[in-house]
């Protein structure tokens, strides 16, 4: 018996949640803080939470991955896009179309990682 699309929409969320750690979904949490009031965000520990907050603000369904491909890919995580069938090139070329992330965040985000590894 095959599951319904939304559960195994949910069951991919859950394992690429299964391949983050804590510092993935810290970098989650403040990707998605343009989207996810910060009082929802405060805490959350499991990318699986993130997913479902997205879920609810109708920005990540099975019919709407990309968001979800953007992140991975903004994370460093090319290698979970199997999971929704993505590839890194695939996100690299529709970013500009259909990229969700604000660039300023982006920003900030790429400058705090760059801080971090030369320390």
């Amino acid at each position: 018996m095959e599951e319904p699309p939304d559960l195994q929409f949910r069951s991919l969320l859950l394992k690429i949640d299964g391949e983050l750690g804590s510092e993935e979904v810290a970098a989650l949490k403040f990707l998605c803080s343009d989207f996810i009031r910060a009082k929802k965000l405060q805490d959350v520990q499991s990318a699986e939470k993130i997913f479902q907050l997205l879920i609810e603000q109708e920005k990540l369904s099975e019919e709407k991955p990309f968001l979800l491909a953007e992140l991975l890919y903004l994370i460093g995580q090319c290698s979970l896009l199997r999971f929704i069938n993505y590839t890194k090139e695939h996100v690299i070329a529709h970013l500009p179309s259909q990229g969700t992330v604000s660039p300023f965040r982006k920003l900030l985000y790429e400058i705090s990682e760059n801080t971090g590894r030369s320390e």
